[in-house]
């Protein structure tokens, strides 16, 4: 898959991209969820309602996590790929 001249890469650009945000996605969702780990092993009145919000929210927290860091950027990459195809057949048929 090569850009055209003056084109971005969409490769390099998710790159370049996960490399500025990936330390910043990870550290805030490790403090959401080093601060529900508390609420997730605590014990005492109202514990099992506590753990039954905490330990969802800490999943659902690292399931989001991944997808962001994993999944869209490839997703991004083949949904690109598919527009320069249709772009390149729409161009070749007219």
């Amino acid at each position: 898959f090569r850009s055209r001249p003056g084109e971005y890469d969409p490769v390099n650009s998710v790159r370049k991209a996960c490399a500025q945000r990936f330390r910043p996605i990870v550290m805030s969702n490790m403090a959401i969820v080093f601060g529900l780990i508390p609420q997730a092993f605590g014990a005492g009145s109202g514990a099992s309602f506590r753990i039954a919000l905490a330990v969802p929210t800490i999943g659902g927290i690292v399931v989001s996590m991944l997808f962001t860091l994993f999944f869209i950027p490839v997703i991004f990459i083949y949904m690109e790929r598919l527009r320069t195809f249709k772009a390149s057949r729409t161009a070749a048929g007219s």
